[in-house]
């Protein structure tokens, strides 16, 4: 968690006529409108290009491969990919299998019979281009199999796992409860696989929701560029979302929150618009599902050492594999080191995090799993920034974006500890048991000066002290059953669970006025502060959740599904006198519903409608003291999803209205409360692309209109209520792989991230639309070691990551360059 102060905003409002385009940015939205087209056109060359490759016929000859070893998944792509032929394969048979790899020359039966020497699998050629990869079948003394091939459909039982997968395009998703397809989902989904938290060097949550579609993230505190203990609020469709950590929902998680290093996850899943029927309350934007890493069925070590500018070091480590020898227990560690200058000048941090887990197969049906993280993450010379000065303009420091304002005794240490437990039955009828429990300790010790408004003439400010400790502590339960029920002849896919979470948060915290200083040269002598003002606060929700896919046709599927929550929070003040608990705010049996309809229009191609109710208790105050009511509404959406290339490219587009009224948003009239706006309306629409459109080649673009207005306001009436949402915002990240000579072994990646001008009121002011640019290029020495060279704001571009208002700012990295060694046993 943040240091406390500066508080939060409940909400930003706008003032009327507030313009919500930037002219700058004409030609851009012009541009960016015209991508449904390509992606359109995208799609149709992807299935041009499968009927391509299905009819190729497998070369019979000999030709010289190139395929690093690491996982089995990965590699069998890349060897497909290489000789042009089609590999089907059940993820299953393959997760947690790793291959030394291939160099040299092979016909396409011998690369595949290298790739899978001892794994246990065999390929059978099905013709036309198409192999299959299938457990190898045991034989009698005659020769004669002795069991026979399973005859489900391939790939019917997905895999969410995104690790070795070597591709941006995930299968499905579990942040539902059960692992379901992304074309399953009437509503938007999107997954940051692990291949691209690699290639992009991805390594913390702010960075993850940064380059996720449709997610505005906005720094908060602490611009040292690979610390995790670097914060920031996070908003989609013009709310704010919530996070689950391994599909177990905890309250006010995520925002303004320090969370562990992206090396302990394999993938983001990430679901936009109101998320009730998935964490309940308080996910009105979305949820944010954060899955961690688990053991491997065979031994793999994995080592990853940057270097990078402002003297950032880091080195993660990453063993996985078997404990015994029949396999049924297995462990995985990950650990990660690292320090990092900033920018700024003199702003600094370490981080040290370490993260373990064991899976045990109680019986062949039953696994059993037990985690545990910790992470530490000092940062010193800790930087607020500052807005505008009294003559209403904003303040530059002579060292432009390295000035720092922050006294060099400013610092916040953050620690995160995890345990988690659980355990998994799965039934022979294909229904499974789950039950799972999750603890969190998040402790923050900060202790920093920030100016107030500095004076226009004198560029002097009063220098505001706070000494705070925070403890935040979660603790989530959750029991679910999930399978399939039979009727009149149709399948219907049923999930039923339970689940109970809290939050606990201790606050001390101490506070001093210091006086006036040069804010270019601070030189403000170190206080005391001791701790003079207390409260606790504790919030519970438990709720009961269910959701049933029912199959009405083979083309046609029914969604629905709710959740019925029972909330309350209470609050206390224990310095500097002690009081007794007071019930804020108390739900009981408030239901909130979710439906949608699935339309396979052709196999790759489905389209879907979906409703959701929305209902979120808000906390604030208002200036009288009195409680706001809860926001209510609901949100309309209708959208398309294609998977293509047997899976390996996805695209969606979708369109969305959120309809509300009650939004708590800060009251401008009196600082530190809130204030109900009213009715608003958010609405717009997306479009994604991830995957491979052709062999070696990664993409995921994705772009988002929002707009977000006031529908019925006495001061606001058609004025924005989020102006730090931009209207456009457009992401893109692709890499290619050379498999032939003489570029056989590099890597070329580029990147952009565009979003329309944004405002912060106190006073208001406008950010023109901007783009930044990054570029890499790397290199495959052999099947163990790699090495890239990452280049981040490519043209050095000048932009604010938080925008100025009357107090604190925060510039965007200037250009940085990451240099990374990658090795794989």
């Amino acid at each position: 968690m943040a240091a406390r102060h500066p508080c939060p905003p409940a909400r930003r409002s706008a003032e009327n006529g507030a313009p919500l385009r930037s002219l700058r940015l004409t030609a851009l939205a012009l541009a960016l409108r015209a991508l449904p087209a390509g992606f359109a056109l995208i799609g149709l060359a992807a299935s041009s290009f499968a009927h391509a490759a299905g009819d190729a016929p497998a070369a019979a000859g000999r030709k010289v491969y190139a395929v690093p070893a690491g996982a089995l998944g990965a590699a069998l792509a890349e060897f497909g990919g290489q000789a042009g032929v089609t590999v089907q394969v059940d993820s299953r048979i393959v997760a947690g299998r790793r291959t030394s790899g291939l160099s040299g020359a092979y016909t396409v039966r011998e690369g595949f019979a290298a790739l899978l020497a001892g794994t246990g699998l065999e390929i059978v050629d099905e013709g036309t281009g198409v192999f299959l990869v299938r457990r190898r079948l045991a034989t009698g003394p005659d020769g004669t199999p002795t069991t026979l091939p399973e005859v489900s459909v391939l790939g019917a039982a997905v895999d969410a796992t995104t690790e070795g997968s070597g591709s941006y395009a995930a299968n499905a998703v579990t942040m539902f409860g059960n692992t379901q397809s992304l074309k399953d989902i009437p509503s938007s989904v999107s997954v940051l696989t692990r291949q691209q938290m690699d290639d992009q060097n991805i390594t913390t949550i702010r960075d993850a929701m940064r380059y996720s579609t449709g997610i505005a993230s906005i720094n908060y505190t602490g611009n040292s560029s690979s610390s995790s203990g670097a914060t920031a609020y996070y908003n989609a469709r013009g709310f704010p979302v919530n996070v689950s950590l391994d599909g177990l929902s905890i309250l006010n998680g995520i925002q303004y929150s320090t969370l562990f290093d992206m090396a302990m996850y394999d993938r983001v899943e990430v679901f936009r618009g109101p998320a009730g029927l998935l964490d309940g309350q308080g996910s009105l934007g979305g949820s944010v599902n954060l899955v961690s890493k688990r053991p491997t069925d065979t031994l793999q070590l994995k080592s990853e050492t940057s270097i990078g500018s402002w003297a950032d070091y880091r080195q993660m480590i990453d063993v996985s594999g078997p404990l015994n020898a029949a396999g049924t227990l297995r462990g995985r560690v990950v650990g990660v080191a690292a320090k990092a200058n900033s920018f700024l000048d003199g702003e600094h941090s370490r981080e040290g995090m370490g993260y373990a887990v064991l899976e045990y197969d109680i019986t062949p049906r039953t696994t059993f799993s037990v985690s545990a993280g910790y992470q530490d993450t000092p940062t010193y010379e800790t930087d607020w920034g500052v807005g505008y000065d009294t003559a209403g303009q904003v303040v530059r420091g002579p060292r432009g974006r390295s000035q720092n304002f922050a006294p060099d005794w400013s610092y916040s240490f953050n620690t995160i500890q995890e345990g988690k437990a659980a355990l998994t039955h799965r039934f022979d009828s294909g229904w499974k048991a789950e039950a799972a429990v999750l603890s969190r300790e998040n402790r923050t010790h900060a202790k920093y000066a920030f100016a107030l408004q500095p004076d226009g003439a004198t560029r002097t400010a009063d220098y505001f002290g706070q000494n705070q400790l925070i403890d935040d502590d979660w603790l989530a339960t959750d029991v679910r059953v999930s399978g399939p029920i039979t009727i009149l002849g149709r399948r219907n896919d049923v999930l039923l669970g339970a689940n109970y979470t809290t939050f606990h948060q201790r606050f001390r915290g101490g506070s001093e006025d210091l006086g006036t200083y040069d804010i270019f040269k601070v030189d403000i002598p170190e206080p005391a502060m001791p701790y003079t003002s207390g409260t606790r606060q504790r919030v519970g929700q438990f709720s009961l959740y269910g959701h049933v896919n029912s199959h009405l046709t083979d083309d046609l599927s029914l969604v629905l599904g709710g959740r019925e929550m029972y909330f309350r929070q209470q609050s206390k003040t224990t310095m500097p006198a002690g009081g007794d608990w007071t019930t804020t705010a108390k739900e009981n049996g408030k239901f909130v519903p979710y439906g949608g309809l699935v339309f396979a229009i052709t196999p790759q191609v489905s389209a879907y409608t979906s409703y959701s109710k929305i209902f979120s208790v808000q906390t604030d105050t208002t200036a009288s003291g009195g409680a706001i009511a809860p926001f209510t509404g609901e949100q309309y959406e209708v959208g398309l999803k294609g998977s293509f290339l047997e899976n390996r490219l996805n695209a969606t587009l979708a369109a969305f209205r959120i309809n509300g009224d009650h939004l708590a948003v800060a009251d401008q009239a009196h600082p530190g409360f809130s204030a109900a706006s009213g009715a608003v309306r958010s609405q717009g629409w997306e479009a994604e692309l991830s995957g491979e459109p052709l062999p070696n080649w990664n993409v995921v673009a994705g772009y988002t209109l929002t707009n977000t207005r006031y529908t019925s306001s006495p001061t606001d009436q058609g004025a924005s209520y989020d102006g730090e949402t931009p209207r456009h915002l457009f992401k893109l990240w692709n890499t290619y792989r050379f498999t032939q000579a003489p570029l056989q072994g590099l890597s070329v990646g580029a990147g952009m991230y565009v979003q329309s001008n944004t405002y912060r009121l106190s006073p208001q002011y406008h950010q023109a639309g901007y783009a930044i640019y990054s570029a890499k290029v790397g290199y495959q020495f052999n099947s163990h070691l790699s090495a890239d060279v990452t280049v981040n704001n490519l043209f050095d571009k000048r932009y604010y990551s938080r925008a100025p208002a009357s107090l604190f700012a925060e510039y965007g990295a200037p250009r940085s360059v990451m240099l990374t060694v990658r090795a794989s046993y």
